[in-house]
């Protein structure tokens, strides 16, 4: 069976506006409270964003002397539009593999089980309610989409896609961790998913532990079937271009420093998440430099969170992976926060300090040592996890 790449042709769909600010400075200056802007994309969820560059798009704040508005979070608010097209999975095994950790039908109980578990929990806005069935970073970040929708009042929490998908990998049967993934199939417009699930011991349940959206424009690799066990990868393994345990160092060395010289290990052509993130950058700096005793800033960190990697039938890698990252305003004047501000911080207003935290989870192909290729980011997922006022 030849192999078939998954291919995202649609254009990202874009809201008119940044998201809407969560602080405003006030004192001598006479500065108004922030306020969130009402003409968002009403298809577009803001806390699971896969950011692209936006040249078109006006910021909520103004280079004036006297500013009316300060966004403190100002990434934009981006949906993936669905790929199209059925993968064709590789279905007959390279040399001995061993057999798949989990048949497909018990796969298919497990997905529809996590279903069932996010919609209760979508419903109520609850995280308890995701119980067993999400750990880790898909646990975290949905409880801080739920936080988002709770306090925010035009605020809209997407569904995730997991049932009837049109791919699943499934790692080989031995030492755990046990790894799967799902790709979802095009459901009423929605981007394109991938899922990562981990059975962490004989006796637990595979549970979700990340997801991310699909960028425009990227193939997914060619996998096995899920009847063929897809090889299970290390984090310190030799035999791709790059250690996949290094992966998210290497690319937050990139997001640091554009110039760094681990850009020369990374295909950037298509990564939205890089290039939004070094556009705002910029227009931080900007605004720093024009509003005297204001500072903003971006600073990623590498998580703790590990990796979640299978091969693929082109023997490269498939490694989910996080990061998280840090929105900083600090001004000389008092901050006035929003609910969702209040509702992290237990404060009305903040001294001069206000940080909100992100995770994002990232998905990369690693390609196979001596391949020629450079390690490419395929996806992302992105969502506030806290906030601190000082």
């Amino acid at each position: 069976m030849p192999n078939h790449h998954l291919t995202s042709t649609s254009a990202l769909r874009i809201t008119t506006a940044p998201r809407a600010p969560y602080a405003s400075a006030t004192g001598t200056a006479n500065l108004d409270p922030g306020t969130r802007p009402t003409n968002l994309d009403p298809g577009t969820r803001p806390t699971n964003l896969d950011p692209t560059p936006n040249h078109k798009t006006h910021p909520t704040w103004k280079p004036l002397k006297r500013l009316a508005t300060l966004p403190v979070a100002a990434l934009a608010a981006v949906g993936l539009a669905a790929c199209g097209g059925t993968p064709s999975l590789v279905s007959s095994p390279a040399g001995d593999n061993p057999p798949p950790a989990v048949d497909t039908t018990r796969l298919e109980q497990v997905i529809a089980q996590t279903n069932q578990a996010a919609q209760g929990a979508d419903a109520a806005r609850n995280s308890a309610q995701l119980g067993p069935r999400f750990i880790g970073p898909a646990l975290v970040m949905r409880n801080g989409e739920y936080m988002q929708v709770t306090h925010e009042t035009n605020a809209s929490l997407g569904t995730l896609p997991l049932v009837n998908p049109q791919a699943l990998l499934v790692g080989q049967a031995g030492a755990f961790p046990h790894y799967a993934m799902s790709v979802s199939g095009p459901q009423g417009g929605q981007s394109l998913h991938v899922f990562a699930f981990v059975q962490s011991q004989a006796r637990a349940n595979y549970a979700l532990w990340g997801w991310v959206k699909l960028f425009p424009k990227v193939k997914f690799p060619s996998t096995y079937k899920p009847e063929v066990a897809s090889p299970n990868i290390q984090p310190n393994s030799g035999d791709y271009v790059m250690k996949p345990g290094a992966v998210a160092q290497n690319y937050l060395d990139v997001l640091v420093d554009p110039n760094h010289k681990s850009k020369d290990l990374f295909d950037l052509s298509l990564d939205s998440f890089n290039g939004t993130f070094q556009s705002r950058k910029a227009q931080y700096a900007q605004l720093t430099q024009d509003n005297v005793g204001l500072q903003f800033s971006l600073n990623p960190s590498v998580a703790e969170d590990g990796i979640v990697a299978l091969g693929t039938a082109d023997k490269d890698a498939l490694v989910m992976t996080t990061l998280n990252y840090s929105m900083t305003m600090t001004s000389d004047k008092k901050l006035e926060i929003s609910a969702l501000a209040q509702a992290y911080t237990g404060k009305s207003t903040a001294g001069s300090t206000l940080v909100e935290n992100h995770k994002v989870t990232l998905l990369f192909r690693v390609p196979s040592k001596g391949s020629g290729q450079k390690v490419q980011l395929l996806g992302a997922a992105d969502a506030i996890v806290g906030m601190s006022a000082n």
